[in-house]
């Protein structure tokens, strides 16, 4: 039902927005849901149940990666690769 391509822009795009004060960085998430329903993929709630699934696992991700020590995201060439304390 929710859209992943969403989820996961959303998700990429939240922490940093978040983080570096750049909300313009929303609207380049939102151009996914305008494609994906621009090419009859999803319909449209569709693209927004993905993008609250993924704003919220954005801001519960980036809220939690610079808070306590240990947790750290890499981005490499062939992928990413992130660290996480659960407590």
């Amino acid at each position: 039902f929710p859209s992943s391509h969403t989820a996961l822009a959303w998700a990429l795009v939240t922490p940093v927005a978040q983080r570096y004060d750049a909300p313009w960085l929303y609207g380049a998430a939102a151009l996914v849901n305008v494609g994906r329903v621009a090419d009859r993929k999803h319909w449209l709630s569709d693209t927004v149940a993905g993008s609250v699934l993924g704003w919220v696992v954005g801001d519960w991700f980036g809220q939690r990666v610079g808070s306590q020590p240990g947790n750290a995201v890499a981005v490499m060439p062939n992928g990413v690769a992130m660290s996480m304390t659960f407590r």
